[in-house]
């Protein structure tokens, strides 16, 4: 008798056909995807307007090696900024001014010399492939311009005098220590 009762439900659940509203699924689908849309453009959005901030580069610094420079503390030491350049006036050139001026690091500007010798350089792949001849070509993020006797960017020499001179009080982001017009577009930026 049981398995009498259990073939009547099984022939009547394969009996029912499943049918799906293909209109209610797509119209979810689509909605979720409009959400994902939304929520990472709008993500996107606050990052572009946070990105060049001065508040990012500080976090970042202070958070990787900026919290040495904190006096009085076992883990404080001095810190020597080497090998930075930019090839513009932007807003991350500002941004480290202020940060290299607030915190007083001193540094080594990455180059003065407008030319550099070139020997090698990296492919596609990240191999270095030498040179049959070596050669001199033109150092873009130099303070000199390669004749050696001019100065390729006014804003990147006069920035760094700023730096040079300053106790975290003298440099900011207001400052344009370029007069344009005695220098044009020399100025940057």
């Amino acid at each position: 008798m049981c398995s009498r009762y259990r073939k009547v439900a099984d022939d009547a659940i394969a009996a029912e056909k499943v049918v799906w509203d293909s209109g209610l699924c797509c119209g979810l689908q689509c909605f979720i995807l409009c959400l994902v849309v939304l929520v990472s453009s709008t993500g996107l959005h606050i990052f572009a307007a946070i990105a060049p901030s001065y508040w990012l580069l500080e976090t970042h610094f202070d958070r990787n090696w900026g919290f040495v420079l904190e006096d009085g503390q076992d883990f404080t030491a001095p810190v020597w900024m080497g090998e930075f350049g930019n090839a513009r006036r932007g807003e991350y050139w500002i941004n480290l001014m202020r940060y290299l001026s607030d915190r007083d690091v001193d540094f080594a500007y990455w180059a003065l010399n407008g030319r550099k010798w070139l020997t090698a350089r990296v492919n596609s792949d990240g191999d270095r492939v030498e040179y049959d001849t070596p050669k001199w070509t033109v150092e873009p993020y130099g303070v000199l311009a390669s004749d050696y006797w001019h100065i390729r960017s006014a804003w990147r020499a006069l920035d760094l005098q700023l730096l040079m001179e300053s106790s975290g009080a003298t440099w900011g982001s207001g400052v344009q220590p370029c007069d344009r017009e005695v220098l044009g577009p020399e100025c940057g930026g």
